[in-house]
């Protein structure tokens, strides 16, 4: 079954962007307030969500893809169109800010690397080295996953082609779990969620669509109790975060799917806008963030009660995603709308251009 829109998909995606803002104003507010989201420790594992998402959807692009002349390229070039304008564009604005005072740009510590932040070629080994957009290292998760399916678009099979893809993946992760060959990028266990991801829809294809919602509810309910178990004091453990949050991370998003036709006949425009938003919003909201722990210490609201607090921070969060869904609307939508279109353009001409010229 053809969805042009995966919506719970969507509704997932809008809730891993909010988790992460809510993991970074939890942050701020124990810098400068009094940490009233300090029960809430696992804004960081939208990521993850994020993560097995994109093993799905880039499965299903593989998947749906024909083995034609050039879709390597192609994938590739629409990659590329979807990531790099907008991040480039936020990442200068950060650049002039750190330019003109270094200290409000990655204010946790650790020297800013200007190069690797425009490539996204991260150190080696895990350091403090950091990008002028704290999110970026993400993206380079999700470029290195990328560029590994755009090497298996020369497998004409395209089911063999990623399950072998797939098998890479767990090969290389094992890299790192086994500490045979441990690196910050090129082996580590996240490129397991891919795989999660993947799995899944090979799963969601195999049920054309109707994933049986009986298991579907019990999976949402493993995931969103996976999710509190980590939420406990000193339980998420980083190196372990492959299982810990992938796990309840492929959960979540199985179960979901599980009810994407109910879904369907009840959608909600926000959600769907905040989903398709989700890209700016996780690159903006830092922006949003600061500016806001400035004016709360300006303001000194600290000295007026936690309910205060907790008011601002919200009123925070709600602004984050008006930058977000604006810079969405505004920017990120017509360029990668242009770009998208020169490549169709491009794919077009190339189709369409004789094989030979006649003698």
């Amino acid at each position: 079954m053809w969805f042009p829109v995966i919506y719970t998909l969507q509704y997932l995606r809008a809730l891993a962007a909010i988790m992460v803002v809510l993991s970074h104003l939890h942050f701020k507010s124990s810098v400068v307030g009094a940490d009233v989201f300090a029960g809430f420790r696992i804004g960081a594992t939208g990521v993850d969500i994020f993560f097995v998402i994109s093993g799905f959807v880039m499965a299903m692009i593989y998947m749906r893809t024909p083995d034609e002349p050039g879709s390597a390229g192609d994938f590739w070039l629409r990659r590329l169109a979807r990531i790099i304008p907008m991040y480039w564009l936020v990442s200068s604005i950060a650049l002039v800010i750190y330019l003109a005072n270094p200290a409000l740009v990655n204010a946790n510590g650790g020297p800013t690397s200007i190069w690797r932040s425009y490539t996204l070629i991260p150190t080696w080994q895990e350091s403090n080295v950091q990008f002028l957009i704290g999110p970026g290292w993400s993206l380079s998760f999700e470029l290195f996953f990328y560029l590994l399916c755009t090497g298996f678009f020369f497998i004409p099979a395209r089911l063999a082609g990623l399950k072998i893809l797939s098998v890479v993946l767990i090969v290389l992760a094992l890299g790192t779990i086994s500490g045979i060959a441990p690196t910050y990028l090129f082996t580590s266990p996240l490129l397991l969620e891919f795989v999660y991801g993947s799995a899944i829809y090979g799963w969601f294809q195999r049920a054309r669509g109707q994933l049986p919602i009986s298991l579907g509810a019990i999976l949402l309910v493993a995931g969103i109790a996976g999710f509190v178990a980590i939420n406990q004091p000193g339980e998420f453990v980083l190196a372990q975060r492959w299982w810990q949050a992938g796990l309840p991370a492929a959960a979540l998003v199985a179960g979901a799917l599980s009810l994407e036709s109910w879904v369907r006949a009840k959608p909600s425009k926000i959600g769907l806008l905040i989903g398709n938003a989700s890209y700016s919003l996780y690159l903006t909201h830092v922006f949003a963030l600061g500016a806001a722990s400035r004016v709360f210490g300006i303001l000194q609201l600290r000295a007026h009660g936690p309910i205060v607090e907790t008011l601002f921070w919200l009123a925070t969060l709600a602004g984050a995603i008006a930058v977000g869904c604006t810079a969405y609307l505004m920017v990120e939508r017509p360029i990668t709308g242009w770009l998208t279109y020169r490549i169709k353009m491009r794919r077009a001409a190339r189709t369409s251009a004789p094989d030979h010229i006649p003698a």
